[in-house]
């Protein structure tokens, strides 16, 4: 429900995706504390209205935040996306959509087929990675993807300059995340401030956005 609604502000009224992806983190940001009373959900923790919110969680759900398993689904998941992007016809369409809408149009495609797709992808996907997060840290809370905004974007805009394609591919996302990781964690390492790490990541984004508007003018120039 809440992918049919925001792809109807994108397909139907014409907003723009990200004033769209934007709105609906409000939205759904609210919708989460409303439903948590604002508190953390805990197997062994009452809700705020004092119900008990969560009866029995399989042992296998658990077990996706623990390695080797995470490490598996996140391999399983680049190759998925990274051969459906490349070798199949409607992973080509998306990319035509992406990169000029208008000509798609004029060459027969339903674009808004395809932007409904490419939401509804990301929801499976953002679904996939909000269950990891939980099994991992054994609670869910609201703000717990917080964090991870600004090294998603400087991650995908990294992985646009990788082996010279010039657009969105999930191994070039890969290497950027991991590049993203390991920066973060040496700072770690090195004892650095962690109220300052903010300012490496925005200086990395800002980069990252850089090496991607570079490459996407050198492709256009071939």
């Amino acid at each position: 429900m809440i992918s049919g609604l925001y792809s109807a502000l994108v397909v139907k009224f014409k907003v723009t995706a990200f004033l769209a992806t934007l709105a609906m983190s409000f939205v759904l940001d609210g919708v989460v504390l409303t439903y948590s009373g604002g508190s953390l959900i805990n197997p062994k923790m009452a809700s705020a209205g004092g119900q008990e919110v969560v009866r029995e969680i399989p042992e296998a759900f658990w077990n996706m935040g623990k390695s080797p398993y995470i490490i598996i689904i996140m391999f399983v998941c680049i190759i998925a996306v990274e051969l459906f992007l490349t070798y199949t016809k409607h992973g080509r369409l998306l990319y035509m959509v992406g990169s000029n809408s208008g000509a798609a149009r004029l060459s027969g495609v339903k674009i808004g087929v395809y932007i409904v797709m490419a939401f509804m992808l990301t929801a499976v996907f953002s679904a996939l990675g909000g269950m990891l997060i939980a099994s991992r840290a054994g609670t869910v809370q609201s703000t717990a993807g917080s964090s991870f905004l600004m090294p998603a974007i400087a991650a995908a805009n990294i992985g646009f300059s990788f082996g010279g394609r010039g657009k969105a591919n999930a191994i070039g996302t890969f290497v950027g995340a991991a590049l993203i990781g390991v920066v973060e964690n040496g700072l770690y390492a090195m004892a650095f401030p962690y109220y300052s790490i903010n300012i490496i990541k925005g200086i990395i984004l800002m980069l990252a956005l850089v090496l991607s508007t570079l490459s996407a003018k050198a492709q256009e120039s071939k």
